[in-house]
Parts: C-alpha cells; structure tokens; sequence
C-alpha cells in the first residue's frame, strides 16, 4: 500500500473509515486462503495465533500475518520510539493548524476591512458622478461647473487616501497580532525520525520483527522511500555496464518479490527504465510498455521511391561516437588480447555501424549502431571493461523493438587475466600501463595519455626509478 497519505492526513483518521475485510480482501494472494502451491495458512508471524483462512495476509516468503496484525501494520511506519514521536507529532500539528485557523477567523472579524472597502468604491462612483456633471454644467455655466468638478476631485482624493489609510493599519495590527501570536505558540517541530533500516535506529525485538515482515511486504513497505534514496545515492546510475543513464533511474528486485524476494538495500539496483522494461521477470511489461514509444517507432508498409517498404520497427535516436567515447573512458574499456586503452573508434551513420579499432595489436571488431542502452553494454562486453559495474550481462535482446530472452553472455575472463598480469597499473588513475622507447631507454607509459602522465623506468633501463612527467 502506497504511504503518501500518510504525510498529508492522521492515518488514525484514515483507518477508522477504512473497511478493514475489504483493506485484506485487496491484498491477500487468494480467496480461499491457499496459494498456488496449496498451502494453509499458517499462525501469524507477529501473534503466533492461528490465521483464518479468510482473513490471512501472505507474505513474499511464504509467512503469513492475520487481520488483527495486519490492521496495526497498516498503522505502523517507523519502529517503534519513532512511531510514538510520529504520532505525538501529528497530533501537536492538528491541534496547532486549528488553533491558527480560529486566530485567522478572530482576526478577519476584528479587523475586518469589508465596510471600508465599500465606502471607498461608494465615494468613488458619487465623486466621479459629480465630476462628470461638473464638466457637463461648464460647458453651460463655467462659473458653476468647473469649481464643482474641482471640488469633487479634491474630496474624492482626501476620503480615498483617508479610507485606504484605515485599510491599511488594519491590516498592519491584524499582522502583528499574528506575528505575535506566532512568537508565543510556534508550529510544533517534528522529531527526528529513523526508518527501520537506518544504521542509527534503536530497534527493540518486535522492531525487529517488524522489519522482517515489513522485508517481505506485498507491497511497497512504509520505509520504501528511506530505502530508494539509499540504493539511488548508493549506485548513482543504472548499474548495467556500458550504459551511461543517470536520469529516470528505477530501483529494481534482483530476486523478484513473486520468487522470495525483499525489499532490503542489497536485493535491490538502479536501473534505467529501458533496462528495467526489459527484465523477464512477470511485472515488468507494464514498465516496457509505459517506455517503448520513446525508443521505437513504427513504420507502416508503403512505396518509397517506387520500392515497396515492409513494414518494421525503426529505433530512435541512435548512439553517437561521442556518447561511445564516454563510455569508454568512464568504463577503462581496453583491449582483450594487449589490454592496451588506445582505442579508435568511428561510427558509419550511413550503414549503421560502430568500428572499434586497438592500435597497439590491430584488433577490430564491427557492432550494429542501436540505442545506447543497447550499444553501450554490447561495447563491454566485446571488449575488456577495467570498471565493470556488474559482474554478469543481462540475459535480453531486442529484436525489432521487442524483448527476447536470451543466455547470459559473460566477457571473456581468459583474455582478460592474461592483461592484467601482463601489465602493472597506473597508481594515479589505475589503467594499466605500456611499454614504451624514449630518449633515455624504455619505459612504462600510462594507456590513458594525454589524461595521465604517469611514467616509470623499464626494469631494463638502469636508471629504473619512478617519476611523474611534468604537464
């Protein structure tokens, strides 16, 4: 169950209007108290009591939780000493919002400003009235008209500005009496609240508990946004190597919730939406279908040309060579056979295709231009990524805008042991380093120049001392 409400009303308030059988009804897995594999309820896991079949909640692994515990449940969001604070504090906040909304109807009546406001537009229209005789009448009688016309724009001025001077102390003493008021009883200030995972928490043994089931909650748990915050602070950027995507980031089940799966940090990832969309996990459609629009389009079959078109998916906005040279410097994607960095790169926007080229050994590799969702993690996977953000690919492929579930495809950790034991690595920025010939004998360079400068004298060279060359 979605918890926003809880931060705009009493959730007190809330559940006392609630139906508690139709609350249950709505999150039980089945109607007849057995699941799919044909197991009864067992007792509460909160209570040890027998659970009714009709009135038993199922949790993702398996453990249930009866109506009594599940309508408490329902009431609880923090451990317990914070759950108190929350409550104290809800209930300081409404009292103080209704005692401000009974000083903002005492003072609108005290200070009222509706009668004067009527007198100034009662003055204005029998001002300008008499104005417009006065000017009518001195076309006829100038001795008569003009000093009246006159006179009533001097009486129309002082009683305006008198008026609008009372409007305004008015309102200047309502102000103060509300800043003073506000002095003496301030909006009450909300504890310091901890969620259940938080390291600082003090939990007691039914916290605890709690947790546990809160870990295997049907839904989204109350602490559900304490712990996005976590996983999105902790992994910045969708969590599939070679993908760059740090905006509409989702946080993703590893073990789906349908398979055991639990809510806490180390089950859980950041993921683009295109990546999550693609998940095969059951739920995830509903993610791709919500997305697919802003990667495909398609194409109705027609004549281009005099050519007949069949009809296909088209791909929109395809990867670029300078999205590409980003993901490998971010990823230190080196080569598989030398494990050398200095890779060329180009990208055939005619024919649609990405040429990979190592300038050390001469190793080329040719890979379709698609998405950078999809070019991206291709791209390390051929190749041998230094920062590799997630040990095992992604088990998808799309074939013409769809998902296809595929076998992992795992990097080739042969080639990549036999670089890194071939090569040392830089202490400054750690990508491995190369030998080279110089003017005093050789050395080993850094595969990241121009960025890094590191140097160091080859074992063969006698003067064999390490430096760091000036920029």
């Amino acid at each position: 169950m979605q918890t926003d409400w809880r931060d705009r009303y009493p959730y007190l308030e809330y559940i006392r209007h609630v139906d508690v059988r139709t609350l249950i009804e709505a999150n039980r897995v089945c109607d007849t108290g057995a699941d799919s594999s044909g197991a009864v309820p067992e007792n509460c896991i909160l209570c040890d009591r027998p659970a009714s079949p009709d009135n038993a909640v199922r949790l993702n692994h398996g453990k249930w939780v009866c109506g009594t515990c599940f309508v408490e449940l329902q009431r609880t969001r923090y451990p317990e000493k914070y759950q108190r604070l929350y409550e104290e504090h809800l209930i300081a906040a409404e009292a103080w919002k209704r005692a401000a909304g009974d000083l903002a109807k005492e003072l609108a009546a005290t200070y009222s400003t509706a009668g004067l406001r009527a007198r100034v537009v009662t003055t204005r229209v029998w001002c300008w009235i008499v104005i417009v005789l006065g000017v009518i009448t001195s076309f006829g009688a100038p001795i008569v008209g003009l000093p009246l016309a006159l006179i009533s724009g001097i009486v129309l001025a002082v009683s305006t500005s008198s008026l609008n001077g009372e409007i305004a102390r008015r309102k200047g003493e309502a102000v103060k009496a509300k800043e003073q008021w506000l002095a003496k009883n301030p909006p009450p200030s909300e504890s310091e609240l901890r969620d259940f995972h938080d390291p600082q928490a003090e939990l007691t043994d039914r916290d605890r508990r709690l947790q546990d089931i809160f870990d295997y909650w049907p839904g989204y748990p109350p602490y559900w946004q304490y712990v996005r915050r976590i996983v999105l602070a902790r992994d910045e950027r969708c969590q599939i190597t070679g993908c760059p995507s740090r905006t509409e980031i989702h946080v993703h089940h590893r073990v789906p919730l349908a398979k055991g799966g639990s809510h806490r940090p180390e089950n859980l990832v950041a993921l683009c939406a295109f990546h999550h969309g693609l998940q095969p996990d059951v739920g995830h459609e509903r993610v791709w279908a919500e997305i697919t629009t802003r990667y495909f389009t398609g194409v109705c079959a027609q004549l281009r040309a005099g050519v007949p078109v069949r009809a296909h998916v088209r791909r929109l906005g395809l990867v670029t060579q300078q999205e590409l040279l980003e993901i490998l410097r971010f990823h230190g994607v080196c080569c598989p056979d030398c494990g050398s960095e200095l890779l060329g790169l180009s990208v055939d926007y005619y024919s649609n295709k990405v040429s990979v080229t190592c300038s050390e050994c001469g190793l080329q590799k040719m890979l379709p231009q698609k998405l950078t969702e999809e070019t991206g993690p291709q791209l390390c996977e051929e190749w041998t990524p230094k920062q590799n953000i997630m040990s095992a690919s992604v088990d998808w492929e799309l074939m013409n805008g769809k998902r296809r579930r595929v076998g992992v495809r795992k990097g080739s950790r042969r080639n990549q042991t036999r670089a890194r034991s071939r090569s040392p690595k830089c202490p400054l920025c750690g990508s491995l380093l190369t030998v080279r010939d110089g003017r005093y004998g050789k050395f080993w360079g850094c595969t990241s120049f121009p960025r890094c400068r590191y140097t160091r004298d080859h074992e063969s060279n006698p003067r064999h001392r390490s430096r760091v060359s000036p920029n």
